[in-house]
C-alpha cells in the first residue's frame, strides 16, 4: 500500500470514530430530551401541580371544590381541597398536630393518615389512597371526575336513643355522601344505588334553598324523627324531618360499610384542626349559665409569616350588592373569610364603615363599634365615628356626618369614587354638588329618591344636601373646597383597614354591651339568633366566631354572646351581622351551616396567605 493510501485510511478512521463519537453523543441527547419530554413531572407549575381546576363532578354533578394532580415517581397524586372533602366525598377530618399531616375516618376501621399541602388558599389532601379501591379520577379541564363507586344499599335500620335517632344504611362498599340541612329539615345524598326505595318511618319534604335564621323555642321533645328514601339511578337520597334544634351526625363504619346517620341536640362533634401555619379551626361546645352553645372558630396569628387580613365587598366595583360568603372568599381568593358589617336587604348598601388600605368603602354610623388593623398584626376597637369639614375658599366650614353611607338621615353626606361609578339618589328632595379638582364644578336638584343617576367624577366626588343643610350659595359653581376628616377615637387614624358593625362587647377583658347606645333597636337587643363576631386573645391572635342554637333551644342573647366570647379567651370583641347572615368559610366551604340556609352578605372580613 502506498503511504499516501495509508495516510487517507487513518484521516478516514479518525473521522468516522470523530462521526462515532458525535453521532452518539446526539442520539443520546435526543433521547434524553425525548424522556425528559415525556416525562409529566417537568410539566408542574409553580405550584406543583400538573394540572388543576376548581370544580370535582360526583354522578353528573358538579361541586366547587378545588383539586390538583402532581407527580411523585411514576404514580400521579391528586388532591382535594380539605374542606371539599369532607363536604362533598364524607370524609371525617380528626384532629391533627401538623397542618402537613391530615387523619381522616372513612369507612375505615382505623383513621387513616393523608398528606397535606397547602398551595394558597387552599389545604390540599392527598386523597390518592382512598380513590385506589375506587378507580382513578380523570380530570377534563377544569372539573375533575370521580370514579364512580358502583355502591349498593344493602339494608336499611333504624332506631330510637336516649339523645334521638339513628339510621343505620348497610352498603356494598364505600360511596361519597353529603348532607344539606334546614332548620326542621335535612338531607343526605349518597352515592349509591338502592332497590329499598319508599321505606322509612315518614314523608318529609326536600331541603328549600331560602336563607334563614335558626331561631326558635325549645326543642319538640317527644316528637317522632321521620325519614324516608328516594331512589335516584346510581344515587339515593334521605329525607328528614326533624324536631326544631335536632342536626345530623354523620359517620362510617366497616366491616361491613355502613353509613350511620345521627339525629341529635348535640351534633356536632368536637375538634382541632391545625389547617395552616398561623392558623387554627376549631369547633366545640361552650357552656355559659343560659345553655350550652356550639360554637365554630378559626383562630388567626396575624404575626404568622405570609399572613394578612383585608375587608371584602360583595362587589368589588362599587359599594352596592350582596353574594353569598363563599362565592365572595373563592372569587377574591381568601383562605378564611367571615360576615361583617350589617346592610340594607332591599337596596344591598352597607350601613357601617368599611374601610381598606386608608380608602373608605362606606363611612361609620351611630357611633358603633369597630375593628381595626394594620399589616403589622396590630389591632384596636372601639366605638367609632367619623367627622369630615368642607371649607370654602372663603373660609366657610360645612360639617358633613355621613361618608359613602346607605344610612340616610337629614344633613351633608359625601361620596367618592369607592361608593361606585355613579350615584342614585337615597331620598327625596336631594341637592347634589359636583366637585372636580377642589372645584365646585355643577349643581342639580334630584327630586326623586332611585332617579336621575348622576356620574361620579373620577377626580372628585358628589356632596349631596339632604334636608336643605348647604345656605344657597355658600357652594356656587367655581367655589374651591378642601375637606379634612379625622376618626374618633383618634386610635383608628393610625390603622389602614377596619369594620364596623356593633355592639361593641369586649373592651380590656371587660364586657361593654350597650346597643342602645350604638342605636339598636329594642327587638335588635332582645333577640336571640345565630352570632359572628371577631375577636382578640391576650396574646395577639384573632378569632373568627360563628355561633349557633344552644342544645335544646334558641341561639344567644347579645350578653350571652359576649359571655361566650370570653369563655373562649377574648380580652376585645365585636359583634359582627348575625342571624342568616352569620358565615364562617375556610377553604371556599363553609364550616358552620349547609349553604342553602346563608343569606348573602354585602361585605366580609377575609384572611389571605401568601
Amino acid at each position: 500500500m502506498a503511504p499516501g493510501d495509508l495516510l487517507k485510511m487513518v484521516n478516514w478512521n479518525r473521522n468516522w470514530l470523530d462521526f462515532s463519537r458525535l453521532f452518539s453523543i446526539t442520539l443520546a441527547v435526543m433521547l434524553g430530551l425525548k424522556l425528559f419530554l415525556a416525562s409529566p413531572a417537568v410539566a408542574q407549575s409553580p405550584t406543583g401541580f400538573i394540572q388543576q381546576g376548581n370544580q370535582i363532578s360526583i354522578d353528573g354533578k358538579s361541586y366547587p371544590v378545588p383539586w390538583g394532580q402532581w407527580q411523585e415517581g411514576n404514580q400521579t397524586h391528586t388532591g382535594l381541597g380539605d374542606t371539599g372533602a369532607m363536604q362533598v366525598l364524607g370524609l371525617d377530618l380528626l384532629n391533627n398536630t401538623s397542618p402537613s399531616q391530615q387523619p381522616v375516618q372513612w369507612f375505615s376501621g382505623d383513621r387513616q393518615n393523608l398528606n397535606a399541602r397547602f398551595v394558597a388558599p387552599n389545604r390540599y389532601l392527598d386523597v390518592t389512597p382512598l380513590l385506589q379501591r375506587l378507580g382513578t379520577a380523570q380530570a377534563q379541564g377544569n372539573t375533575l371526575v370521580m370514579p364512580n363507586t358502583n355502591a349498593r344499599i344493602l339494608t336499611v335500620r333504624d332506631g330510637r336513643q336516649p339523645w334521638g335517632e339513628r339510621v343505620v344504611l348497610e352498603l356494598s362498599q364505600p360511596a361519597f355522601w353529603q348532607v344539606s340541612q334546614a332548620k326542621e329539615e335535612a338531607v343526605v345524598t349518597i352515592n349509591a344505588g338502592s332497590t329499598i326505595g319508599g321505606q322509612g318511618n315518614g314523608s318529609s319534604s326536600g331541603v328549600q334553598a331560602i336563607d334563614q335564621d335558626d331561631l326558635g323555642g325549645k326543642t319538640s321533645g317527644g316528637q317522632q324523627i321521620r325519614y324516608r328514601l328516594e331512589r335516584l339511578g346510581s344515587s339515593t337520597k334521605i329525607h328528614f324531618r326533624l324536631p326544631v334544634g335536632y342536626k345530623l351526625q354523620v359517620s362510617t363504619l366497616t366491616s361491613p360499610f355502613r353509613l350511620v346517620i345521627d339525629a341529635r341536640v348535640d351534633a356536632p362533634p368536637a375538634k382541632t384542626i391545625n389547617w395552616a401555619e398561623g392558623i387554627t379551626w376549631q369547633q366545640r361546645f361552650v357552656n355559659i349559665t343560659g345553655g350550652q352553645f356550639p360554637v365554630t372558630t378559626v383562630t388567626v396569628n396575624p404575626r404568622s409569616p405570609g399572613i394578612s387580613l383585608r375587608p371584602l365587598m360583595a362587589n368589588s366595583t362599587m359599594a352596592q350588592g350582596t353574594a353569598p360568603l363563599v362565592t365572595i372568599a373563592r372569587e377574591q381568593q381568601a383562605a378564611v373569610a367571615i360576615n361583617a358589617g350589617f346592610f340594607n336587604r332591599n337596596n344591598q348598601l352597607p350601613l357601617g364603615a368599611v374601610w381598606s388600605q386608608q380608602n373608605w368603602l362606606s363611612g361609620p354610623i351611630l357611633n358603633r363599634g369597630a375593628i381595626a388593623w394594620n399589616n403589622q398584626g396590630q389591632t384596636t376597637f372601639g366605638r367609632l365615628s367619623l367627622s369630615e369639614i368642607i371649607t370654602t375658599g372663603s373660609g366657610q366650614r360645612l360639617t358633613a356626618n355621613y361618608l359613602n353611607s346607605g344610612y340616610v338621615q337629614r344633613g351633608i353626606a359625601r361620596y367618592t369614587p369607592a361608593w361606585g361609578p355613579t350615584y342614585v339618589p337615597l331620598s327625596d328632595n336631594e341637592r347634589v354638588y359636583v366637585v372636580q379638582s377642589d372645584q365646585i364644578t355643577a349643581q342639580y336638584p334630584l327630586p326623586k329618591a332611585g332617579q336621575q343617576q348622576m356620574s361620579i367624577p373620577n377626580d372628585g366626588y358628589l356632596i349631596i344636601d339632604r334636608g336643605s343643610q348647604i345656605p344657597a350659595g355658600v357652594l356656587a359653581v367655581g367655589t374651591t373646597v378642601n375637606v379634612n376628616g379625622r376618626s374618633v377615637p383618634e386610635a383608628f387614624n393610625a390603622f389602614p383597614n377596619g369594620i364596623g358593625a356593633g355592639p361593641l362587647l369586649i373592651d380590656q377583658g371587660r364586657i361593654v354591651l350597650n346597643a342602645e347606645g350604638e342605636g339598636f333597636s329594642s327587638a335588635f337587643q332582645q333577640q336571640r339568633a345565630s352570632r359572628s363576631a371577631i375577636a382578640v386573645d391576650r396574646n395577639g391572635n384573632i378569632i373568627l366566631v360563628a355561633s349557633h342554637n344552644r342544645v335544646g333551644g334558641a341561639g344567644a342573647s347579645l350578653g350571652e354572646f359576649a359571655q361566650i366570647l370570653q369563655q373562649l379567651g377574648a380580652v376585645n370583641a365585636l359583634n359582627l351581622d348575625g342571624g342568616s347572615s352569620t358565615s364562617l368559610a375556610l377553604g371556599g366551604q363553609l364550616l358552620d351551616r349547609s349553604p342553602v340556609t346563608a343569606a348573602r352578605v354585602s361585605n366580609a372580613i377575609g384572611v389571605f396567605i401568601r
